[in-house]
């Protein structure tokens, strides 16, 4: 005991040490201690921000760490034991998340996690901020568990998907699908599940995938809910609402079954014009309700369809081109071409027999990477990915050819078993 009155305050302040840790992982959003561990969306701007949440089971391991940091330090039998004591009490009151003297608590519990809590607005821990202020600072995007996944499908169905009517053996039934060639099934996987029903089948000939939902029951609960709530946008709006009377028509109890199938022939015959267009254009078609019709999470669903991300060369240089193609409505490529201030105007491909809504502009491409980076869901997210780097990193013309070659091999898979 060389120094008796500095060990005897070094005792004292235990006590209201101890208090204040404890009181620490009851208010508000804990101690905020822990490891440092760069997000699960890849987005570079907010490694340096997000971390792993506060985890109760470190804090008691640190806590029991440092009661033994002072019980060495200290020459006192009596007080060392008080110390066991205590860790004791406090390891049986905390028994399902205290390791004591576990070295990999940190790798074992907090694989993972982030600092960021998930309140109305996300708060980080440590630094004491709301991501909001922190996203204006640092150009960092908020986390996506605000996506809407129903918007999404719908801007996907709007280009992949479609609604049959079909009859086999004089009996008439309906039919949800989403076609992709299998080497994105993964993405019909991704529907599937966030649906909560339906089927994934490859078609062995075709080398083509397909979601279907063919119970009308399902149909009921999962599919028509969905496309009256977020209608569609295209000219498949047409085929919907063929789709929504013929389900009708099946579920009257009050129509015979020759009833039933003369009202849905009927119905079967009906096809839209040429020129037709989907009434939502029609009656708010202008710059300032385009962005009430068309949501981002549509547009993204639509580009995973329908967009295609490429690298072509010139007689010198390669440029970077961004390009959606439709069969008919222009319209809603001209709508688009607005949304991602695309300067150029769309045009009809007389070869292809479709419209183009293409660019190569950098202005255009980089809000375009701005607009859909983290939210591909599907093989295209990969495509979007190398192009992406290829433009951010300003690539020489060798590292271009390169990329290319493998984007052209990514897309060859479609045609390959």
């Amino acid at each position: 005991m060389a120094f008796p009155r500095l060990n005897n305050i070094s005792f004292w302040l235990l006590p209201p040490s101890l208090i204040l840790l404890l009181s620490s992982s009851f208010v508000e959003s804990g101690a905020g201690t822990g490891l440092n561990q760069p997000p699960k969306n890849g987005n570079i701007f907010s490694e340096k921000l997000h971390s792993m949440q506060r985890n109760l089971a470190l804090q008691n391991t640190l806590f029991c760490n440092n009661f033994f940091i002072y019980s060495w330090s200290i020459n006192n039998k009596f007080y060392k034991t008080i110390l066991e004591v205590v860790i004791v009490l406090f390891s049986l009151f905390k028994a399902n998340d205290v390791y004591l003297f576990n070295s990999h608590v940190k790798r074992i519990k907090n694989m993972g996690q982030y600092a960021w809590k998930n309140q109305i607005r996300f708060f980080h821990q440590r630094l004491s901020v709301f991501s909001n202020s922190l996203n204006k600072l640092f150009n960092v995007r908020d986390p996506k568990n605000n996506f809407n996944f129903e918007k999404w499908l719908v801007g996907f169905t709007d280009g992949d998907g479609s609604f049959i009517i079909y009859r086999t053996k004089n009996v008439y039934s309906l039919a949800f699908k989403i076609s992709q060639h299998k080497y994105n099934k993964r993405i019909l996987y991704y529907i599937k599940k966030k649906i909560g029903a339906g089927n994934v089948n490859e078609e062995k000939n075709t080398g083509m995938a397909q979601y279907s939902v063919y119970s009308r029951e399902k149909l009921k609960k999962y599919i028509i809910p969905i496309f009256d709530k977020y209608p569609l946008l295209t000219r498949k709006y047409f085929n919907y609402i063929k789709f929504k009377e013929a389900f009708n028509i099946l579920e009257d109890v009050d129509l015979s079954f020759e009833e039933k199938n003369k009202l849905i022939d009927k119905l079967k015959i009906l096809k839209p014009d040429i020129n037709y267009i989907n009434p939502i254009w029609s009656k708010f078609f202008n710059k300032d309700k385009i962005k009430e019709i068309i949501s981002k999470e549509w547009l993204i669903g639509f580009i995973e369809a329908e967009g295609s991300f490429y690298i072509s060369k010139n007689i010198l240089n390669y440029t970077y081109n961004f390009s959606i193609c439709q069969q008919n409505d222009k319209h809603l490529l001209d709508a688009i071409k607005i949304i991602l201030r695309i300067n150029t105007n769309v045009y009809y491909s007389e070869r292809d027999k479709c419209y183009y809504l293409q660019t190569k502009s950098k202005k255009s491409i980089e809000y375009i990477i701005y607009c859909v980076d983290g939210y591909l869901k599907g093989i295209k997210s990969l495509e979007f990915k190398l192009w992406k780097r290829a433009f951010n990193n300003k690539y020489n013309n060798k590292k271009l050819e390169k990329i290319q070659l493998i984007m052209r091999k990514l897309k060859k898979e479609k045609s390959l078993d």
